[in-house]
């Protein structure tokens, strides 16, 4: 299994790149340039597919995730709690967009669509 490589220069990582002209493989730098012939010849690739609905962010613990957007224009319709979480969702089937919130009160988390 071939490991990580790091630039000595500036201590970034080095990426595989191909010398054409000389039919050798490099580590090089995509900072400062530094490329140093490879010692092991074998490139791997990985490749990560993700579902259209994996892309989306969750509101799954929307009070503890400080990177969903929140509002106090909208109370819970549950609790009444002033403060929500709320992402855009779009579907095929309908047109626009529709809005998700989750409840930031720890004790109720109703979730619901607009």
């Amino acid at each position: 299994m071939s490991s990580l490589n790091f630039c000595p220069m500036c201590n970034n990582i080095l990426y595989p790149k191909e010398e054409k002209q000389k039919k050798i493989l490099l580590n090089a730098c995509r900072n400062c340039n530094y490329k140093v012939e490879a010692d092991n010849y074998c490139v791997y690739r990985m490749d990560i597919r993700h579902e259209p609905n994996e892309r989306m962010q969750s509101l799954d613990n929307a009070a503890n995730n400080p990177n969903i957007p929140r509002t106090r224009n909208i109370p819970c319709p549950k609790c009444n709690h002033e403060e929500v979480a709320f992402l855009p969702s779009t579907s095929r089937r309908e047109a626009g967009t529709t809005l998700s919130f989750a409840c930031c009160n720890l004790t109720c988390g109703h979730t619901w669509s607009e």
